[in-house]
C-alpha cells in the first residue's frame, strides 16, 4: 500500500505543478471528494499531456490506446495503473459506464489528427471531442446533473488554451491558432515562436476570445466542480491582465504559477458559495 500511494503521488505532483491552484481547492474539499479530485485531475493531466504534448504521433497513439484498455479494465473492476487504482476506489467513479471512459480516450486520440481550425468557434468544437467527455464525467463525479455540461466543457477547453499560450512551442506545434486570426494579422505559425509586435497582437486577439468564452460560461456553469470554478477565476484574472501586457505570452509564463494566495481566497469563496447553495431547499 505505501508503494502504491507513493507511485500515485508522483503523478499527482505533476498535475499540481501544472495546475497549482488545485492545491488550494483540495483544502476545501471533504476527504472523499478530495481523493476523487486528485485522481481525476491526475488522469486528465496524463491524457492531455499525451494528446497535446507528445510530438511523436505513433507514441501518443500507443499511449492513449493503452489508457483506453486500462480504463475499460478499471471500469470492469481491474485497475492496474496507480491513477486508476486511486480513482476507482470511489463508488461514484465505479458507477460510470465504460462507454464514457471510451469516449474520453477516443476524444483524446482524435486530437492527434485534428486539422487547423478556420475559426475560434471551430477550435472550440474540435477540442470538445475530448473536453466534452471530461465535463460529462466531472458532472457525474459531483452529482450535479448534465444540464451544464457544455458550459463546463468550454471552461476546461479555455484552461487548456491558456496552458498552450504559456508554452508557445507546444502551442504552435499543435496548430491551435485559428487560420482567420493569423490571416487578420498577416502572420504565420512560425512567427508565433519568437517574441515580436506581431506575435503580441495575434496573442492579444486570441486571449480576448478566450476571455469572452470564460466570462460567458462562468455564468452558465454554476454546478461545475470547485476545481473548475476556481480554475476559471484564475484564467479570467490572467487574461484580464495579459491582454494589457506588451508581451502576453511572457506575462502568462511569469504569473500563471504565482497566484497562490489569490487561489486560496477564490477557493474559499467558491467553496462557501457552493455550501450556501446546497443548503437552500430545492
Amino acid at each position: 500500500m505505501p508503494d502504491e500511494r507513493s507511485a500515485f503521488a508522483s503523478f499527482e505532483r505533476k498535475w499540481l505543478d501544472a495546475n497549482p491552484e488545485q492545491s488550494a481547492v483540495l483544502v476545501f474539499l471533504p476527504p472523499a471528494q478530495r481523493d476523487c479530485a486528485r485522481a481525476f485531475g491526475s488522469l486528465i493531466h496524463e491524457l492531455t499531456q499525451t494528446a497535446f504534448g507528445v510530438r511523436e504521433t505513433q507514441v501518443a497513439i500507443a499511449k492513449l490506446h493503452w489508457w483506453q484498455q486500462e480504463l475499460t479494465g478499471a471500469a470492469a473492476g481491474n485497475p492496474r495503473h496507480p491513477i486508476s487504482r486511486e480513482l476507482f476506489r470511489g463508488s461514484r467513479v465505479a458507477a460510470i459506464e465504460s462507454d464514457l471512459w471510451r469516449a474520453l480516450t477516443e476524444g483524446a486520440i482524435a486530437q492527434l489528427d485534428a486539422s487547423s481550425p478556420a475559426t475560434f468557434d471551430q477550435l472550440l468544437a474540435s477540442l470538445s471531442g475530448f473536453f466534452g467527455p471530461v465535463a460529462s464525467i466531472e458532472t457525474r463525479l459531483v452529482e450535479n446533473g448534465a444540464s451544464q455540461t457544455d458550459a463546463i466543457a468550454q471552461l476546461w477547453t479555455c484552461a487548456h488554451l491558456m496552458h498552450s499560450v504559456e508554452d508557445l512551442s507546444q502551442f504552435a506545434d499543435r496548430a491551435t491558432l485559428p487560420l482567420d486570426l493569423l490571416a487578420r494579422h498577416d502572420a504565420s505559425r512560425a512567427e508565433m515562436l519568437e517574441p515580436s509586435v506581431k506575435q503580441a497582437a495575434v496573442l492579444t486577439d486570441f486571449i480576448e476570445r478566450i476571455r469572452d468564452t470564460i466570462t460567458k460560461n462562468q455564468r452558465l456553469s454554476t454546478q461545475a466542480s470547485l476545481g473548475t470554478r476556481v480554475r476559471a477565476r484564475v484564467d479570467r484574472w490572467l487574461v484580464d491582465h495579459a491582454v494589457r501586457a506588451d508581451d502576453p505570452a511572457q506575462y502568462l509564463s511569469r504569473h500563471a504559477r504565482n497566484l497562490r494566495w489569490r487561489s486560496l481566497w477564490w477557493a474559499w469563496r467558491e467553496a462557501r458559495s457552493l455550501t450556501t447553495r446546497s443548503a437552500i431547499p430545492k
